[in-house]
């Protein structure tokens, strides 16, 4: 156990774990309750009755019980997880390598059962092995980011309040300066200073970025392109389905809420509103990736244009989340992307030149 203090990535990636976790948990659970309704085994026999799932050679009912299995590992290693983020805060080293042995099936399982959550989680559980948590881990002292105080280039301590005149200084009348005494000619001349104006606050040399990128920086890197890229495949395989196959998804989205036919929503309206919003939301995404290998690459406006771009998809995707609790996933990552962008350290990082 580690008698360092707790680095700042070390909490929020811990933090990350056990939250994540623990939603992780609540989905699985809610996925294995919606396993047993009849929607769910009527979803699954019309997976089964067409093209590429009818070669597959299941049945609907060893389709479901892979289903429950699936959620049953990935409902398991969130629950154990979860208790080992806390031991990890604590700096349990055991507890780490145990939630590195986890993260390969929170990930893999998690995609079918839990969605976005288990991608946070996994991401999470990479991060206790950088610098500074890699080093808090073993019970070295942290490495300091701040320049030291004798460099060169460090900004001096400027003093508050500044120092008043002399008081009889004050209450003498000024010299003239044909009366002031001339320079001895036995002393060398002193060199000349500059006058010092009292009352004013002294100007500080511009505090030096730091040369090594900050971590908050690669956090905002994985969480972008993680959520973006799964955002970028399910859009770009629901707009391929509804592009070669526009019939089964007309029948999947009128069974699944049958008063649209009741508004007049038609094949062709449905097709293009698909082809459009699709189009939107991929183009989006492709775009949060470049700003993300751009603001790595220490392009400041790149950061800030993600850090825009991540504000605007919260704001959407919190709203959305009256529609459907499973936005909450892609707000949840364009909240931690703003605020890891946000930063002292990392505005301090983008704002010097590169390297």
């Amino acid at each position: 156990m580690s008698t360092q203090p707790r680095p700042r990535q070390t909490t929020f990636a811990g933090g990350m774990i056990v939250l994540g976790s623990l939603f992780l948990l609540v989905t699985v659970w809610d996925s294995m309750t919606g396993l047993r309704g009849i929607e769910s085994r009527d979803a699954i026999e019309d997976f089964l009755s067409d093209p590429p799932g009818n070669g597959l050679g299941l049945t609907v009912e060893g389709t479901l019980q892979i289903l429950r299995g699936v959620a049953t590992v990935t409902g398991v290693c969130a629950a154990v997880a979860a208790v080992l983020g806390v031991y990890a805060l604590r700096g349990q080293r055991a507890a780490r390598v145990g939630l590195t042995v986890l993260a390969v099936p929170i990930f893999v399982t998690g995609i079918v059962a839990g969605g976005f959550m288990s991608s946070i989680v996994a991401v999470a559980i990479g991060l206790l092995w950088l610098s500074p948590s890699r080093e808090w881990f073993r019970g070295e002292p942290v490495p300091d980011r701040t320049p030291p105080a004798d460099a060169p280039n460090a900004p001096k301590a400027a003093v508050w309040p500044p120092p008043l005149p002399d008081a009889r200084a004050a209450d003498q009348p000024p010299t003239p300066p044909s009366a002031a005494a001339p320079p001895s000619p036995a002393s060398p001349a002193s060199p000349a200073e500059p006058p010092v104006q009292h009352g004013t606050w002294p100007a500080l040399p511009p505090v030096p970025a730091p040369t090594r990128r900050p971590e908050g920086v690669l956090v905002a890197f994985v969480v972008t392109v993680v959520s973006a890229g799964l955002v970028l495949l399910l859009t770009a395989i629901s707009v391929a389905v509804m592009a070669f196959s526009p019939d089964a998804l007309m029948d999947e989205v009128l069974r699944q809420q049958p008063e649209l036919a009741e508004q007049g929503v038609t094949q062709e309206l449905l097709q293009t509103t698909t082809f459009v919003m699709g189009g939107i939301v991929i183009a989006w995404a492709a775009a949060a990736v470049v700003l993300a290998f751009l603001t790595l690459a220490r392009r400041r406006a790149a950061a800030q244009a993600l850090t825009v771009s991540a504000t605007f998809s919260a704001i959407l995707c919190v709203v959305g989340t009256f529609a459907s609790l499973v936005l909450a996933l892609p707000a949840f990552a364009s909240i931690i992307t703003v605020a890891v962008l946000r930063r002292p350290e990392v505005r301090v990082w983008l704002a010097g030149d590169r390297p």
